[in-house]
């Protein structure tokens, strides 16, 4: 609900920027006041979505990582566990990795759900209005001759293609690199605790 309030937010807040600075371009006074209050209005709506969606996130969030310590810590601690692990050497540093990687993986998969969700709404709701909004352009190639059909929703749809191919095949690297950082620090709290 709150993901579906922030994109209505979002594109009320495009077509308010849109009618605001149609206002000041024609120099329109009485248009610009009446505009200045509905984009006030509408800014403290995206506000106040805003800090409700960060709200309920980190609740979420601190509610779902207790939940999970806490099992991980009784499963831990039941019947020596946690002694037979240590001589084993099964799990490095298992109090570290419990404290950590419960906090990466409830941040990371809160995040990806809700930035997955609002991007694919913001997807649909922006590229409807670019649908709408669009001109065919009609392409002349030697004798074929094409016509393109809503040209900026597929020119916005490929940028956002290669925006991610870039940043996937750069960041690769650093997966590697964030399981290395996070061994090394939990040996060096283990090592200082002992």
């Amino acid at each position: 609900a709150l993901v579906g309030g922030a994109v209505y937010a979002a594109v009320l807040l495009n077509s308010a920027n849109r009618t605001f600075y149609d206002a000041l371009t024609n120099r329109n006074p009485d248009a610009f006041l009446i505009q200045s209050f509905v984009l006030a209005g509408v800014l403290a709506l995206v506000t106040a979505v805003a800090i409700l969606h960060d709200f309920l996130r980190q609740l979420l969030e601190i509610r779902w990582r207790s939940s999970l310590v806490e099992r991980y810590l009784d499963r831990w601690l039941r019947d020596d566990d946690y002694h037979r692990l240590e001589l084993c050497g099964a799990i490095e540093n298992p109090d570290q990795r419990i404290q950590e990687d419960v906090t990466l993986a409830v941040r990371a998969t809160i995040k990806l759900v809700i930035e997955g969700t609002t991007s694919a709404a913001m997807l649909v709701s922006f590229g409807l209005l670019l649908w709408r909004q669009s001109e065919p352009w009609h392409v002349d190639l030697g004798a074929a001759h094409f016509t393109v059909v809503a040209p900026f929703v597929w020119l916005g749809l490929a940028y956002a293609l290669v925006g991610a191919c870039v940043t996937h095949l750069s960041g690769r690297a650093l997966t590697r690199t964030n399981v290395r950082q996070q061994r090394f620090e939990a040996d060096f709290r283990h090592a200082l605790i002992r």
